[in-house]
């Protein structure tokens, strides 16, 4: 196994893990349930990878590297998107978290 793939299946993994672990785990007053959450996070995801997917057919020569092929490009978007689901999931946690303390010091 390929370093990349080896990163790919990373990336899928992170992926995975903290779109379950927000299904599973409610922010408290989110406004948004968990499942809902992770529906929006899944169709952030395929929008993305979709268009990460073609746009490095041509961001790649246009920074002087050769383009890659799609196996390779499919890998590359799987550790990138799994790195932004990731973030996006405990970015909009903290945010909940915060406006739950906020409401709560307002009590």
């Amino acid at each position: 196994m390929s370093a990349l793939v080896f990163w790919g299946l990373c990336g899928i993994t992170l992926m995975l893990s903290t779109t379950l672990y927000g299904a599973f785990v409610k922010a408290p007053k989110s406004g948004q349930s968990p499942w809902s959450s992770v529906g929006e996070a899944w169709t952030n995801v395929f929008i993305g990878f979709s268009i990460n997917f073609v746009a490095n057919f041509f961001v790649f020569p246009l920074a002087g590297y050769r383009s890659p092929d799609a196996e390779t490009n499919f890998w590359i978007g799987c550790i990138y998107t799994g790195i932004s689901v990731a973030r996006s999931l405990f970015i909009r946690r903290a945010f909940n978290f915060m406006e739950f303390i906020k409401h709560a010091d307002e009590k």
